[in-house]
């Protein structure tokens, strides 16, 4: 073989390089725009279900939040019947205990006694009813609240 043909065999392999080199760039491109843009629509639907999630659990929260409010109003308003309730009964008694037929004294003191004792009872029994329906809101509201998978 002669020089020129070597020199021209020689441009015609670099030229032929260059070319595969180059196809080589743009296959390699393509397939990187391809995995950009795949991986940008997952990661789109990914904040995409992330903020229907956020949304959900907020929607359950807020809905816990509301029934929570709507125990503590029924709860106020049982409050508000049993002081009532303890009030007339209270009122009773004393009136009971003026119309009695016994002596004066040992009327007195026996009506005296169960009045005290009778509104002991009742303001702890008042007090204890008022701490458990907190507790039994509370429990409620947190256990609606909690996040579960749907």
């Amino acid at each position: 073989m002669t020089t020129p043909t070597i020199a021209l065999c020689a441009i015609s392999a670099a030229i032929s390089a260059a070319g595969a080199y180059q196809w080589q760039a743009y296959r390699y491109d393509a397939r990187m725009a391809a995995l950009v843009a795949e991986y940008a629509k997952s990661q789109h639907k990914a904040v995409e279900h992330a903020h229907a999630e956020t949304i959900r659990l907020q929607t359950r929260k807020d809905q816990a939040e509301v029934q929570a409010a709507r125990r503590v109003r029924a709860a106020a308003a049982d409050a508000a019947v049993l002081r009532d309730s303890l009030d007339r009964l209270s009122d009773a008694a004393d009136t009971a205990l003026r119309e009695s037929s016994d002596s004066i004294a040992a009327c007195t003191a026996h009506g005296a006694t169960i009045t005290e004792l009778f509104g002991q009872c009742a303001s702890r029994y008042g007090e204890v009813a008022g701490e458990t329906d907190k507790w039994i809101n509370e429990a409620l509201m947190l256990r609606e609240a909690w996040p579960t998978p749907e």
